[in-house]
Formats: C-alpha cells, sequence, structure tokens
C-alpha cells in the first residue's frame, strides 16, 4: 500500500465513484483501481460496497475513512515542514 493509494481511497469516498475519483486526481481509472484493490487487500477488507450502479463505503469504509484522512493529514503538515529541517 502506498501513500497515494490512500489519496485514492478518500477521493473514491469523496466522489463515490472510481471514474470520477481517477479524473479529479489525473490518472486512469485502471490505476485509480488498482490502488482501491491495493489498500482493500492490505487491510483485508473491502472499504466501498460496489454495484453496477452504485458505489459506497462499508461498515469498515465508514471506519477507515476518517483514519486515512487522519493520516495523510499528519503526512502533508511534515511535509510541509522539510523546508524548515534544512535551514539553519
Amino acid at each position: 500500500m502506498l501513500l497515494e493509494d490512500l489519496q485514492v481511497v478518500l477521493k473514491v469516498a469523496e466522489f463515490r465513484s472510481i471514474t470520477a475519483a481517477a479524473a479529479n486526481l489525473d490518472m486512469r481509472t485502471s490505476t485509480a483501481s488498482a490502488a482501491l484493490k491495493r489498500v482493500e487487500s492490505a487491510l483485508g477488507v473491502e472499504l466501498f460496497i460496489r454495484t453496477t450502479r452504485h458505489l459506497r463505503l462499508s461498515s469498515a469504509g465508514e471506519k477507515y475513512i476518517p483514519q486515512c484522512e487522519q493520516a495523510l493529514l499528519v503526512w502533508w503538515s511534515s511535509e510541509s515542514l522539510r523546508p524548515c529541517l534544512h535551514s539553519n
């Protein structure tokens, strides 16, 4: 599982669509789908319930998304500190 995979998960949750999430992230739908599968495989749960017309969060997804958001916020915050770490 990669950090970018978590971004895909959050966008899929936001848009309720893999295709829309992929477009927003400027990537192919197949790439976004593979990222989502990597996360679900690593966690051992399905985060989304998929039908032919709809995609919605599973109960596991409802629990995971807030944690995923927090993890990415911490990472983005730490990245913003990177320039400060190299100054005297």
